[in-house]
């Protein structure tokens, strides 16, 4: 009954739960932590249908928040900073197995290709429009063929762009939508 009590007392202060979590302490973050797991372990296993999967999403969400806990400022409520947060996660996780397996079914039509099965020049034409989109890249101003390339080769969100290459995300954003315009005009004869 007690546990319950300090839950109930954790949502009504969530400013000063956030400013302990802040400084660092881990009983706060522990109550952070057990009011909210079992409600964003059941919205991300709406997004990912895996229960292991949905607990890993929360658990690094509340890992990030943990690293970067001196920096945490969530605006507005610490709930619907949390769920975003998961969601966000949840679509990443997504986004990261769609491009593993659209890698393994690459090299499956490469080897089919190879061994005659399939159609070779699919092949061919898949490394023809990737050479044409490094190609368009290479014509692009420094800063918007680096932000282009390290979302298109290495597939990194515009946060993690924005990080690495100490601008913000809508500079990321807005650089992205000048390339994409750039690389569209320049492979438009691959879309037949």
């Amino acid at each position: 009954m007690a546990a319950l009590s300090v839950i109930r007392d954790a949502s009504r202060d969530e400013p000063t739960l956030t400013a302990r979590v802040r400084a660092g302490d881990e009983a706060a973050f522990e109550t952070l932590f057990r009011t909210h797991y079992g409600g964003l372990c059941s919205i991300a296993l709406g997004y990912l249908r895996s229960p292991d999967a949905a607990e890993d999403v929360v658990q690094n969400v509340f890992q990030a928040i943990w690293l970067h806990r001196a920096t945490w400022s969530p605006t507005g409520p610490v709930g619907a900073y949390l769920r975003t947060a998961v969601r966000n996660e949840a679509f990443n996780m997504l986004r990261r197995d769609r491009r593993v397996r659209a890698s393994a079914e690459g090299e499956s039509a490469g080897e089919r290709a190879e061994s005659g099965d399939g159609r070779p020049d699919d092949a061919v034409l898949a490394v023809e429009l990737s050479n044409a989109i490094l190609d368009a890249a290479q014509r692009l101003a420094p800063r918007c063929r680096s932000v282009f390339l390290l979302k298109w080769q290495r597939g990194l969100t515009y946060h993690e762009i924005a990080e690495r290459m100490g601008i913000s995300v809508k500079t990321v954003e807005m650089q992205m939508t000048r390339a994409l315009r750039v690389v569209r005009a320049r492979v438009a004869g691959f879309r037949d």
